[in-house]
């Protein structure tokens, strides 16, 4: 079974979950530029603070436009 990207806000911040072929999970914030921060995952995942919200792709690329990002730095970082 083939695992899919997952999307979300956390508080104001886009974070992404990328599957890698190997079975791991890349997971990347933005902010002014994408960061791999393996951190977020029990942030979003536990959501103690009550800050995540589950998004679709094309709104995420939206969140990073708004930003000031670029669809080729949301192509780049999607790649495994």
């Amino acid at each position: 079974m083939t695992r899919k990207a997952e999307f979300y806000l956390y508080g104001k911040t886009p974070v992404m979950f990328m599957p890698l072929p190997d079975g791991y999970m890349k997971i990347a914030a933005y902010h002014d530029k994408f960061h791999e921060d393996g951190s977020y995952w029990a942030d979003i995942k536990f959501d103690r603070d009550n800050l995540v919200k589950k998004i679709s792709k094309a709104q995420f690329l939206q969140a990073i436009l708004e930003r000031g990002g670029t669809k080729a730095e949301f192509k780049a970082a999607s790649r495994a």
